[in-house]
């Protein structure tokens, strides 16, 4: 009897101590998950707090600065800005040189989704077409000016704008990614509340609405005969080409449509200096002739050694091609054509630059230049022949 009595007092204990651990596990658990929750309600409290603070700047200006009526507080210092970076141009023309820097100007910042914009790029092309009918080299110059100026402004934005996009990345963790699409978000509820007060919205300063434009502006530029200036400035802009190897598949598409319209200019401006120089034989000038011929020829390098890397390995469409099979067949011609224009060692350059990229990119088979090649290297062997 002793012993039993015994015996229902160690079960007793036992079931005791094992019921009291897993209270106390439960419990463990319990807090465990309780922590963990806090945690995350606590960063993503962190990231609100810290996303109001950046906005505030935006809401509330300094005080410091002169207040004007918003949303126009800024507007009379900036369109004084912009036409001050325009060459002077005598007479009654200043009027209409004015006009057309504040035009592009708002069409720089206006969104495309704006009922307006159309309107807007409408005023601008009627204005540039009209000052060529006039058939006057004062207003074709001002067209010529301020259209390089809108350019070059336009082409510096798309390139942070590109930076901008580069430096965010892929989100690697499951809380970047929400907070991401907050960002996200958050930008489209401003943008509408900021279109509704009359401010520009965010996806105006997107990097596929500066593509489009810098595409039209040079188009613009091309009709006024100042197509040398977009060709030189797009073969300057080598980041920008390094950057958008990073960039979204529709912004690379932008970028080909670009790189392939100031291509085919290039060849053209090559075509005219070469029947200029043909024609000043007789009056001597041809030295001056050659001399811009040769720094025509340093532009064009430098545009195919700064953006050939880039169309060997951009998207060239998701949905459909950017460039339709003519339009890529008529690119690799003007790529040949330029190449043809350059000296020996110019030529080896751009070709090995070109099978490099070509090369290496297993994804696309364009533009293809090996027909080029070839023909470069019999010219070579020949040389070494004689």
């Amino acid at each position: 009897m002793k012993t039993q009595t015994q015996t229902t007092m160690t079960s007793f204990l036992v079931s005791k101590i094992i019921s009291s651990s897993s209270k106390l596990l439960s419990t463990h658990t319990h807090k465990q998950k309780f922590l963990q929750i806090l945690h995350q309600i606590l960063r993503i409290t962190l990231y609100w707090i810290l996303f109001f603070l950046r906005l505030l700047p935006s809401l509330y200006p300094n005080p410091k600065t002169p207040s004007r009526p918003f949303p126009f507080d800024d507007f009379s210092v900036k369109r004084e800005k912009d036409i001050n970076q325009e060459a002077a141009v005598n007479g009654d023309s200043t009027s209409v040189c004015r006009a057309l820097t504040q035009i592009l100007s708002i069409m720089n910042e206006i969104p495309v989704s704006s009922r307006k914009y159309e309107l807007v790029r409408s005023l601008a092309e009627t204005l540039i077409d009209d000052n060529l009918k006039v058939g006057s080299d004062v207003l074709r110059d001002i067209n010529c000016t301020v259209l390089s100026s809108a350019f070059a402004k336009t082409l510096q934005q798309l390139e942070s704008a590109v930076l901008e996009e580069v430096k965010e990345g892929p989100s690697e963790y499951r809380l970047d990614r929400v907070m991401h699409t907050i960002r996200s978000y958050s930008g489209r509820a401003w943008a509408l509340l900021g279109e509704k007060a009359g401010v520009p919205r965010r996806d105006a300063w997107t990097a596929e609405k500066f593509a489009a434009e810098l595409l039209w502006l040079a188009k613009k530029m091309s009709t006024c005969g100042n197509a040398d200036v977009s060709v030189s400035s797009w073969g300057s802009a080598s980041r920008l080409a390094w950057l958008s190897l990073s960039a979204e598949p529709r912004v690379q598409g932008s970028l080909v449509k670009i790189s392939a319209f100031l291509i085919k200019e290039a060849r053209k401006i090559g075509q005219t200096y070469e029947m200029k120089r043909d024609q000043k034989d007789d009056n001597g000038d041809v030295a001056k002739i050659t001399k811009k011929h040769d720094e025509d020829r340093e532009k064009k390098m430098k545009l195919l050694m700064s953006w050939l890397p880039f169309l060997c390995r951009a998207s060239n469409g998701t949905d459909a091609p950017v460039l339709s099979t003519s339009d890529r067949v008529e690119v690799e011609r003007a790529i040949e054509d330029l190449i043809g224009m350059f000296k020996k060692d110019q030529q080896e350059k751009v070709l090995s630059l070109w099978l490099h990229h070509f090369t290496s990119c297993h994804l696309s088979d364009w533009p293809n230049l090996l027909s080029c090649y070839n023909s470069w290297l019999d010219a070579s062997r020949k040389l070494l022949a004689i």
